[in-house]
């Protein structure tokens, strides 16, 4: 009778622990936003909005064909044109996006930095996401290509409209920042316009 009971407490602990365990997975094994483009379209397929005008959805904040991110602490030294501090910042904002957390209309988005990377042909485009972004939210989205003599456009894509609000970008290097006027979803996007086909690195924030 004592064996049985001890079979019993046994089971019922052995059991505890699993659900425990399963609890504990399914805490730490959340979906996070990959880096992989959701679509690849032709250049053809998307309108071309003025994120400058009075009733535009997205507001242009900032263009730039050098990168915009944050001080550091290593110096001026330059690297094909961009401060080597920037470089780490990069890496650092991409260090963030894996541990900060936030929900946004039941979805989990990264605070931080998601990065983006691959290949476009010419007139060719990778939309990421789709995104929820609140009234208000300030969007930057930063990438380098090769060749450089190839022309990227940046920026976000609405998916009710599919009307790309961006920055026009040369040189290799290039970033823009926008503000999200109505909230809604949207793709951050990366537009080779070409005329070669180009492997660009670079990152969304917000």
């Amino acid at each position: 009778m004592r064996k049985k009971g001890w079979l019993v407490l046994g089971s019922l602990a052995l059991m505890g622990s699993l659900a425990l365990g399963g609890v504990v997975l399914a805490q730490t094994s959340m979906p996070i936003p990959t880096a992989e483009p959701a679509r690849t379209v032709s250049g053809t397929e998307l309108k071309v909005g003025d994120p400058t005008a009075a009733d535009s959805p997205v507001t242009l904040v900032s263009s730039s064909t050098q990168a915009t991110l944050g001080a550091t602490d290593l110096g001026a030294v330059t690297v094909r044109g961009q401060a080597a501090g920037e470089i780490r910042a990069v890496q650092e904002a991409m260090e963030a996006s894996k541990v900060r957390l936030e929900y946004r209309q039941g979805e989990i988005h990264p605070l931080g930095a998601v990065p983006v990377n691959s290949t476009l042909n010419p007139n060719a485009a990778h939309l990421y996401g789709p995104y929820w972004y609140n009234a208000g939210d300030t969007v930057t989205l930063s990438s380098t290509w090769v060749p450089t003599a190839s022309v990227f456009r940046i920026g976000l894509t609405s998916q009710a409209s599919r009307i790309f609000y961006g920055c026009q970008v040369a040189g290799g290097a290039g970033t823009c920042q926008l503000t999200v006027n109505q909230a809604g979803w949207y793709y951050p996007t990366i537009w080779n316009v070409g005329p070669y086909t180009a492997t660009y690195s670079g990152f969304v924030s917000w």
